[in-house]
């Protein structure tokens, strides 16, 4: 009853990111909070009051009285990388339903083994199977033998719903995902026709580039 947690590198990564976060939280909050700089001033005290009504007064006349501020630059590369590793959180987490090629349950009576499916629909089937049979036993129990037992496990898995055309588009011209699932995503938000077939897209993308030399 013991399994490698199928997210672990994802929740790596987002210890990262709350590290990188949290360092980039508390340079932020010594940038916005200038230090003041006292040359060739005595303090009375050696407590400093910076306030309304007060002043500083010397006779040095190399005093001085300035703000020392911190110039901030490695605050964009900490958000930069949080862009990034952002990014990585978001990839591997599709790799979950990219589509691949195989049988997602152990009977296999539920896809056929040519039909693509995902990680996460897999699972979904599996959990499926393991209720069906579990309440077959209980209904064997109770005495209500032959029973037929049937579960419907959710299993349309649409992720990219918070992502830009644009997003998607990176990601399959990165090869994070299919051509299949680019096409089925531009299908779901209404830019490409429900109808559209892109097995005879891809023949009339091969015709037009045949007639082209």
């Amino acid at each position: 009853m013991r399994a490698d947690p199928p997210l672990a590198d994802i929740a790596e990564l987002n210890l990262a990111h709350w590290r990188v976060q949290s360092d980039k939280s508390n340079c932020l909050h010594k940038a916005l909070s200038p230090l003041l700089l006292l040359k060739g001033i005595e303090v009375d005290g050696g407590a400093v009051v910076n306030s309304a009504g007060y002043a500083f007064h010397s006779n040095n006349e190399m005093a001085a009285l300035e703000w020392a501020e911190i110039t901030g630059s490695g605050i964009e590369k900490g958000s930069d990388e949080l862009r990034d590793l952002e990014k990585q959180m978001q990839w591997m987490g599709l790799q979950l339903i990219m589509s691949r090629t195989g049988v997602s349950t152990a009977t296999g009576d539920a896809i056929d083994e040519n039909k693509s499916t995902s990680r996460l629909r897999s699972w979904a089937d599996n959990l499926k199977d393991a209720l069906e049979i579990a309440l077959g036993w209980m209904a064997d129990m109770g005495g209500l033998s032959g029973i037929d037992t049937s579960v419907v496990v959710h299993k349309d898995f649409s992720v990219m719903g918070h992502l830009t055309f644009s997003d998607v588009r990176d990601m399959y011209n990165s090869g994070a995902i299919s051509r299949e699932a680019y096409v089925a995503e531009a299908m779901r938000r209404g830019i490409l026709a429900e109808n559209f077939d892109a097995d005879d897209d891809a023949e009339l993308i091969e015709q037009d580039s045949t007639g082209l030399e």
